[in-house]
């Protein structure tokens, strides 16, 4: 068990490598398997979102967990439409006096197996921008949607 800037505890979940995301267990409070996308580590796919109008915000990011999902065979709008999975949106402070937005998602233990596949398929696509750059150019209006 580790213990974070703020003082809250969390446990890393040995996964086959999935950097720059990160699968731990939060264990303060309400305790919550999440998956997590670094910050810092975003900006290096900015790019390949820029080229189709996009900033590669979280917002964004998503959307091409629910893509990357369904190419995954990973039904994830079932999941949180059921409440089994929760898309959270907040600021991470490195302690250097910037919020960075980032995102995450959360699932109890008995979807961990959920997570885990999805931080792979996400790992994956992250390292290999020309398939990020088609999976976002052939579901485009999908990002069109949640830009509200």
């Amino acid at each position: 068990m580790s213990t974070d800037e703020r003082g809250e505890s969390y446990c890393t979940v040995p996964v086959s490598p999935i950097a720059p995301f990160s699968l731990y267990l939060y264990a303060d409070g309400n305790p919550a398997y999440v998956l997590d996308l670094n910050p810092r580590a975003r900006t290096a796919a900015e790019a390949t979102f820029a080229e189709y109008g996009l900033t590669g915000e979280p917002q964004d990011w998503f959307t091409v967990a629910v893509l990357a999902g369904r190419q995954a065979g990973l039904d994830l709008i079932e999941y949180v439409e059921s409440g089994r999975l929760t898309f959270t949106n907040y600021g991470y402070d490195y302690g250097d006096g910037d919020m960075d937005p980032t995102w995450g998602v959360t699932a109890s233990e008995e979807d961990i197996a959920v997570l885990s596949k999805l931080g792979t398929t996400l790992h994956q696509l992250y390292h290999d921008k020309p398939r990020l750059a088609e999976l976002i150019r052939d579901d485009l209006e999908a990002f069109e949607d949640t830009d509200s």
